[in-house]
C-alpha cells in the first residue's frame, strides 16, 4: 500500500511524458511503441531467416543464437537507446525497452521455453557504472527476470581492463546473455567465449536492438 501511495505522489508531482511525442503517462507511449516495427521473426547471427541450427556462416560463433526486438536503423529506437545509455541517463526506460523484447517473443507465435536457462547481463567496469549510475544490461535483465521467472546471475561474469571473465564454474548451464544492443557482435562474442570456457552448454543473446 505504501509503495502505491508513493508512486501516486511521485506521478502527481513529477508526471512522466513520452520522450518522443510528449504525451503524458509514461516515458514511451503506446502510439510511439507501434512505430518501432517490432520483429516478428528470429534470425541467425548473420541476419538471415533462422531455420533450425546455425547456418555455415555462423557456426564458428560462440553465441549460439540471438533474439532482438527492433532494428537499430529505426530512428526512434536510436533516440530511446541514446537517452537510456547516455545523458540524461534515463534509467526508467529499462521497463518500456524490455517490453519490446517481450512483445517480440509473443510475435514469434510461441513464447520460447527458457525455463532451464539463467540470465546474465553483459558486465561493465566499475568506473562506467559509477559514471552512468547503473548498468543498462543489468536493468534490462532485472525486467526480464520478472517476466521469464528464471534466476539472474549478476556477478558471475565480470569485466576488468576490457577483459571479460567468468569467476565461477558454469558446467552444463544454459545462459541468456543480456545487453541493450548488438552492433558488431564483438562484446557478446567475448562474453559468450568466457562463458563457454567456464563450461556453459549454451549461450543465447537477448538485446533490444540490432545494428
Amino acid at each position: 500500500m505504501f509503495k502505491q501511495i508513493k508512486e501516486f505522489i511521485l506521478n502527481l508531482l513529477f508526471p512522466r511524458f513520452c520522450l518522443v511525442c510528449g504525451q503524458e503517462g509514461s516515458h514511451l507511449c503506446q502510439d510511439c511503441i507501434s512505430c518501432l516495427e517490432i520483429s516478428e521473426s528470429q534470425y541467425c547471427l548473420c541476419q538471415k531467416p533462422r531455420k533450425g541450427d546455425k547456418c555455415s556462416k555462423c557456426i564458428s560463433k560462440k553465441l549460439d543464437s540471438l533474439y532482438y526486438a527492433v532494428s537499430l536503423e529505426n530512428r526512434l529506437c536510436q533516440k530511446l537507446i541514446h537517452k537510456f545509455k547516455h545523458q540524461p541517463f534515463i534509467k526508467e526506460l529499462a521497463k518500456p525497452l524490455t517490453s519490446l523484447i517481450i512483445a517480440h517473443f509473443f510475435l514469434l507465435g510461441k513464447k520460447p521455453d527458457f525455463s532451464d536457462f539463467m540470465l546474465i547481463p553483459v558486465p561493465q567496469e566499475v568506473k562506467e557504472i559509477k559514471r552512468r549510475g547503473f548498468n543498462p544490461a543489468q536493468e534490462i535483465a532485472e525486467e526480464l527476470r520478472k517476466f521469464l521467472e528464471i534466476p539472474l546471475l549478476s556477478q558471475s561474469l565480470r569485466k576488468n581492463k576490457n577483459i571479460f571473465f567468468c569467476n565461477e564454474p558454469m558446467e552444463n548451464k544454459k545462459i541468456l546473455l543480456v545487453n541493450d544492443t548488438y552492433v558488431t557482435g564483438n562484446t557478446m562474442e567475448e562474453c559468450a567465449d568466457a562463458l563457454k570456457k567456464a563450461g556453459t552448454q549454451q549461450v543465447i543473446g537477448l538485446v533490444i536492438a540490432r545494428g
